[in-house]
């Protein structure tokens, strides 16, 4: 078990049990308790790219309260699965489905608190 603080938060996972991102877990390998690190992650070792099969279209139709979705909003899937609504107009609603950090760079600065 290992504990990090990011943005002054700890946070505490087991190393390579696929509980953070890729990259994350492995920038981690090899740090001593103490020791701080700046990473950048790019997409592929974070929430990876935008997949363009997870951009859907409903039918106003298939959706409750077609007529309150606004664009901009976060609605749910009923699955639980969260995504942002891209686009809407009369006759239906398109979806995001990516992770909202799908497609982006992260820079973590991390700091071992512990290991055990």
């Amino acid at each position: 078990m290992i504990q990090v603080l990011i943005e002054n938060e700890p946070i505490e996972f087991v190393v390579g049990a696929g509980q953070m991102i890729k990259g994350f877990d492995n920038a981690v390998v090899g740090m001593e308790a103490g020791e701080t690190k700046t990473v950048t992650l790019p997409p592929e070792e974070a929430y990876g790219l935008p997949d363009p099969k997870r951009v859907i279209t409903f039918d106003k139709n298939s959706v409750p309260d077609f007529n309150d979705l606004v664009v901009g909003a976060k609605v749910y899937a009923s699955n639980g699965m969260p995504g942002l609504i891209v686009q809407k107009n009369d006759s239906n609603v398109l979806v995001d489905f990516n992770h909202e950090l799908a497609g982006k760079t992260l820079i973590f600065e991390i700091l071992i608190v512990s290991i055990e």
